[in-house]
């Protein structure tokens, strides 16, 4: 799902019925986005909130030293190795 997506709800996308949720977050620079708005910090909090069982949050905003409570992992760069493990 995109961030797009994600803002319309998880009752849209059935996320009750999901085992994992994984939020790729990069960061983000000054300008337009054409392909859509990026999540904002209020909204990967808003999604930890969710009762998927098990929460990712990974990619550079990681590496950046945004970790907002509710994810039970993170990973910055190298985040198919943690996903794995």
């Amino acid at each position: 799902m995109t961030a797009d997506e994600a803002r319309q709800g998880e009752e849209s996308f059935g996320m009750r019925d999901c085992e994992w949720l994984i939020v790729i977050g990069g960061t983000t620079v000054p300008g337009r986005y054409l392909g859509g708005k990026p999540l904002t910090l209020k909204e990967m909090k808003k999604l930890a909130g969710t009762k998927v069982p098990v929460k990712w949050l990974l990619g550079p905003v990681v590496e950046a030293g945004l970790k907002p409570e509710g994810y039970d992992h993170y990973a910055g760069e190298e985040l198919e190795h943690e996903v794995y493990r």
